[in-house]
Order: C-alpha cells, then structure tokens, then sequence
C-alpha cells in the first residue's frame, strides 16, 4: 500500500512540473513567408513580326518573377525566363491559330510564391506578307480613270496615287483600301494635264501590307474625253454615259467646292439632300468616295463615316443645259 501511494506521488510531481503542450511546438520561422500580392496587371500582345510580347507590373518585394505558359490543350508549362528579374517575355514560339495563355506570380526572398495574374488569352494570327499584285495597268475611260490590277479576291488592296513632276519622285497620296481589283476616279477630280500614276499593294486580313507595284502613266486630258477604249468596267458605266449624252463638245463647268462636312464613325450623312448638290440640279449622277477606308458612298449620294481620317466624296452628273458638273465635298470622320 505504501509503494502505491509512493508511485501516485512521484506521477503527480512530474505532471506538476512537465513543460505546457503549446511550449513544446516548435516556433514559426523570423524569415519572411507572406505571399506577395500579384502584379497589378499583365499584357500579352502579338508583335507585327509573330512572337509575342507578355509584359507585366513590378511588384513591391519582388527578387524575380515565375511565368507560366498554357496553349490548350496541352498542359501549363514553366517558362524559362533568361533574366528572372525581368518584366517582360517574347515568346517565338508562336504557331499561327493557336492560343496562348499567361499566368505570372512574384517571388520573394524566401523563395514564397505570391499571388498570381493572368493574361487574356491570344490567339496567333498569320502575319505573313502576301503576294503583290500584278497587271496593275491604268487607262482612261469614258469620264474616268480606271485602275485594274490581278490577285486573290480574298485580298484587300491599298491604293495610293501619285502626280508626276518635272524634278523629283511623284508624290503619292492614299485613296483608300478596296476590294480586287478595280478602281476609279473621276476625271472632273484630277488637274486637266496633270500626269497621274498608282501603285498598289495587297493587305493580309492581319494588316500585312506586300510591295507595292506601280502602275503605267496617265495624262489627264484637259477637257471631257470619249472612250479610248482601252478599258470598259460596269464600276464606270454611270459616268461613261454622262460623257456620251453630253457628246464630245460638252462644256465642262468648274468642279463647286462645297464646305467641309464632319461625320461620326458609323454616322451617315446624305449630300444628295444639301443645298450645294440641290443647286446644280444633276442628273444621271456618278457619286465616288476617294478614301473608302475613313468614308464611303452609296449610289443614291448617303455618305457613311467608316474610321476617323478624311475623304473626298465627288459627285459628277449633267446640269439641265448639258454640261458636265460636279460637286467636290470634304468629309472629316471623328469618333
């Protein structure tokens, strides 16, 4: 009985003196292992040339930065980035229909991985410049020039026509992107013996543009012409038949300059309705937008703002008399 009250004795002084639990739990560490907040923002951008670009913020406490890459359906990757500190990647491995994603987080001292960001996904596109065109060949027709080149019709082409001087390369201008292949100007808006050429160029739907291919040379004649026969299009058919009812003596009167107009991107306007046009009391009008990109024209003279820039709407028809007008309005397109 005395060795049992002996043990209960010696048991109760070592739970009297034995270390509290929480005592025994081994202390969080002095080094820093709080995450950092993610970059505040992260931009994935194909560059014109392919590749592309994945920049992000600086982050606060950051010693380097991990970057992950994802092109469904394949898995996330690590990327390997050549300066960890960096905020930026090029990534050229870039194949034309894929999609890319981009995820990135700052690391710091302790090697902690903060939060992460990522980037909206990009889809690559082929950027690769398409073929030029061939033929290009200007002609006068009728009461127009008329541009005609060759290549696919799934093309957009840039036109740019340039005048001819004395001394130095012609000065060449933009008249808008179009649809293959054929384009017109009426005669009413160049210089009576002024020398015009165009180069064209093909654009990619991505915006790659190609070489551009210069056409022959045009004289514009200094009054109304007939058909030189050169070149016969349904584009020029209206202002053809101008000409011919009109005969080859018709007067031509002075183009009538009217004020700028200004339009909104998708806002119409209709210059067949204004004083300036109601004045000259046209018939058998052939209406033409010179910068199709920013502004175009339908048959009935309702002009629509396409992108912001300038264009030149002319419209050119028989007075009452029989003589050949036209009517030159400057379009300003604002967003």
């Amino acid at each position: 009985m005395q060795s049992y009250a002996r043990a209960l004795l010696i048991a109760g002084v070592a739970v009297g003196t034995a270390a509290p639990l929480a005592a025994q739990v081994d202390k969080p560490s002095s080094e820093p292992t709080a995450r950092l907040p993610a970059p505040a923002k992260i931009v994935a951008t194909q560059l014109p040339n392919g590749p592309i670009q994945v920049t992000w913020s600086a982050v606060d406490g950051a010693v380097k930065y991990s970057l992950t890459r994802s092109v469904p359906p394949t898995a996330s990757q690590a990327v390997l980035l050549v300066n960890p500190a960096d905020t930026q990647y090029i990534d050229t491995d870039v194949r034309p229909g894929s999609t890319y994603y981009y995820l990135v987080g700052a690391i710091n001292e302790a090697g902690t991985m903060g939060l992460k960001i990522g980037s909206a996904p990009v889809k690559a596109l082929d950027l690769s410049v398409p073929a030029p065109p061939v033929n290009v060949r200007a002609a006068v027709s009728g009461s127009a020039v008329v541009l005609t080149w060759g290549g696919p019709s799934t093309n957009r082409y840039r036109i740019e026509q340039g005048t001819i001087h004395t001394t130095g390369s012609p000065a060449f201008v933009p008249m808008g992107d179009r649809d293959c292949c054929q384009f017109s100007v009426p005669l009413q808006s160049l210089a009576p013996g002024s020398r015009i050429l165009y180069q064209v160029a093909a654009l990619s739907p991505t915006g790659s543009l190609s070489s551009r291919v210069v056409s022959n040379e045009i004289s514009v004649p200094g009054a109304a012409t007939t058909d030189t026969g050169n070149v016969a299009t349904s584009d020029t058919a209206d202002a053809a038949d101008t000409s011919a009812s009109a005969g080859a003596t018709a007067r031509v009167r002075p183009a009538v300059v009217a004020p700028t107009a200004k339009l909104k991107v998708g806002g119409t306007l209709k210059l067949s309705s204004s004083g300036s046009f109601s004045a000259l009391q046209l018939r058998q009008v052939h209406w033409v937008s010179l910068n199709e990109s920013s502004a175009t024209v339908n048959a009935q003279g309702q002009v629509r703002g396409v992108a912001p820039g300038t264009s030149h709407v002319i419209a050119v028809g028989l007075t009452p008399d029989g003589a050949v007008a036209s009517l030159v309005q400057r379009i300003e397109v604002t967003r």
